[in-house]
């Protein structure tokens, strides 16, 4: 975890109340009084609707990090968490203190392409984490380990400068402890890391009706890709047109074995258009799927890449 009081100096704030207060809500008729000493219900087993729900935004957060890595770089990602200095335990509140935050320093500072995910811990406490599209390569010069160790000596300036302006614009927000840090593992163990969250509520009587995640307008790619998204049609479309790739290339239907056949890992987003020719094809059947799937990979550029290996 990132040592506050060690931190590196301010790098000054965006969107600060020059008062030093939170802002209001900007949206007052969203915005509920929670009753002094509130607690939520215990878990009850949940239901059939409130599964298949949660299992269509998990599968939605984990395209969307996918579809992010795939276009800015999985360098570019930060996984920034916010707690709250009070306790609170209320969803609907927490996400009415965060909607000023929100507004007026997330959504300009990281250009609309983010996306947050709330976490309630085994206390009842919230706190929320974002997956954010930063301005630089936040991996450069990184040590994992070290950072692991808690020594953060490897970060670079561009890191540095981030932590600093969390510290400075997080209280004034009324959140407390920040943490952001660069992505280490693969785009796709990143999703489902953020996904279980929603896992975690299910079952809350107190969370319904309000929103476990949400995607800033300028990250919701994999909303806007196909609405087959929800039905579990494009993941299973992309692994069939994973597979017919590397069966042409000759190489592991992999992650990093088509990034590196295909010379970076933006591929995902580069041939969108023809997953979701896949993903068309595989409402009638899989069969159909694979079908066109194989009539895509026999482009001539698909060649030229497995001659070249």
């Amino acid at each position: 975890m990132f040592d506050h009081q060690k931190g590196p100096p301010s790098g000054g704030a965006q969107g600060v109340p020059k008062s030093g207060r939170p802002l209001p809500c900007l949206l007052p008729h969203n915005c509920k009084e929670t009753p002094p000493n509130h607690t939520p219900k215990s878990p009850q087993n949940p239901s059939k609707s409130s599964r298949s729900k949660a299992g269509k935004a998990i599968t939605v957060i984990e395209l969307t990090v996918e579809a992010a890595a795939a276009r800015h770089g999985l360098e570019r990602l930060g996984f920034l968490t916010l707690t709250f200095r009070d306790h609170v335990l209320d969803k609907r509140e927490a996400q009415r203190r965060f909607h000023s935050l929100r507004s007026w320093v997330i959504a300009p500072r990281y250009d609309n392409r983010y996306m947050v995910v709330w976490e309630r811990q085994k206390s009842g406490r919230l706190h929320a984490h974002l997956l954010a599209v930063l301005p630089f390569d936040a991996r450069r010069g990184v040590d994992f380990e070290a950072f692991k160790r808690r020594d953060y000596r490897s970060a670079s300036i561009d890191l540095r400068n981030e932590w600093a302006f969390w510290r400075k614009t997080a209280p004034a927000y009324g959140f407390g402890r920040t943490e952001l840090l660069p992505i280490r593992t693969t785009a796709g163990a990143m999703g489902n890391y953020v996904g279980k969250y929603l896992g975690k509520d299910l079952g809350i009587e107190d969370d319904a009706g309000a929103r476990r995640y949400g995607v800033g307008k300028g990250l919701s790619v994999a909303n806007q890709a196909h609405q087959s998204i929800h039905s579990g049609y494009w993941r299973q479309s992309m692994g069939i047109f994973a597979e017919e790739l590397a069966r042409i290339l000759g190489c592991r239907a992999h992650w990093d074995a088509l990034t590196e056949a295909l010379g970076g890992a933006n591929w995902v987003w580069r041939y969108r258009d023809d997953i979701a020719a896949v993903c068309d094809a595989h409402r009638r059947s899989p069969e159909a799927a694979r079908a066109v799937a194989r009539q895509i990979v026999r482009r001539s550029e698909f060649e030229r890449l497995r001659r070249r290996r």
